[in-house]
């Protein structure tokens, strides 16, 4: 459930929030700071935090199932809340 959670919130950002951040740094002529650069052309790939919980769990490792479902939501929410208020702080010297 944990990892699910943070690749829906993820891809939520990816998908709605990063794109108008584009738009707003490309029209003002600045390039996007690295990190959100980095997370909007990758933030898919929190899915595979869900997968690989499912498959330890149907492996039978009940506690590795719930250890990596937790530490997807732990390292994938702050980094994707700090890809996502980045370029807010950076708004202010857009124009």
């Amino acid at each position: 459930m944990f990892s699910g959670t943070a690749a829906a919130g993820c891809t939520a950002l990816g998908r709605f929030a990063i794109p108008s951040f584009v738009e707003r740094f490309a029209q003002a002529g600045q390039p996007l700071p690295l990190i959100t650069q980095l997370f909007a052309s990758s933030y898919g790939l929190v899915w595979l935090g869900p997968l690989l919980v499912v498959a330890a769990w149907l492996a039978g490792h009940a506690r590795l199932s719930a250890l990596v479902g937790s530490a997807v939501l732990m390292m994938a929410t702050p980094i994707a809340m700090f890809a996502a208020y980045l370029p807010l702080f950076r708004l202010g010297t857009l124009f």
